[in-house]
């Protein structure tokens, strides 16, 4: 974890503008209408969640809970895939919560994404049993991730000339 990690997490921080950079540029790649929902309608800059999303790795769910086999997925995905990993994990979030979010204000939306890992992704799973009602599946990120698996270090390449440049 500490090598994915460790580039980022600078002595003054700058280089997790970099990775928020990455997530608004694949949420507007792979999640337009979100993406267009959020920046424009709401004027919600996303930095605000990424930044204690990227910043605990999700960890913060374990101050409420003593085990939770979604955090253990996340780490997983993380160390298995690097950043790119992580970033399809965002995405998935993202993906699940969309209706939900589409029906939200600025306010309900900030409070939604904060809390989300505080209690144990109860919103995002309770959105993906909305859809398999009639079939309930379990919420599995490894699974999920798949949706996303252009999602890699050559992507991430092509959006850090991006970053770079501007």
């Amino acid at each position: 974890v500490n090598t994915h990690f460790a580039t980022y997490v600078d002595k003054d921080l700058k280089s997790l503008k970099r990775l928020f950079f990455y997530l608004k540029r694949l949420i507007r790649v792979y999640l337009p209408l979100l993406s267009n929902y959020l920046e424009n309608e709401h004027k919600l800059d996303t930095d605000i969640i990424f930044a204690s999303w990227c910043l605990t790795l999700f960890t913060t769910i374990t101050q409420y809970y003593n085990s939770c086999d979604l955090l253990d997925q996340i780490i997983d995905i993380f160390v298995a895939k690097s950043w790119a990993g992580f970033f399809q994990v965002v995405l998935v979030i993202m993906d699940e919560l969309q209706e939900a979010l589409f029906k939200l204000n600025y306010e309900e939306i900030l409070i939604l994404l904060s809390e989300l890992p505080k209690n144990g992704f109860y919103e995002m799973i309770k959105e993906h049993n909305k859809v398999y009602v009639k079939n309930p599946r379990r919420f599995n990120f490894k699974d999920k991730i798949t949706k996303f698996k252009y999602v890699n270090n050559s992507q991430l390449a092509y959006f850090s000339g991006e970053y770079h440049n501007i």
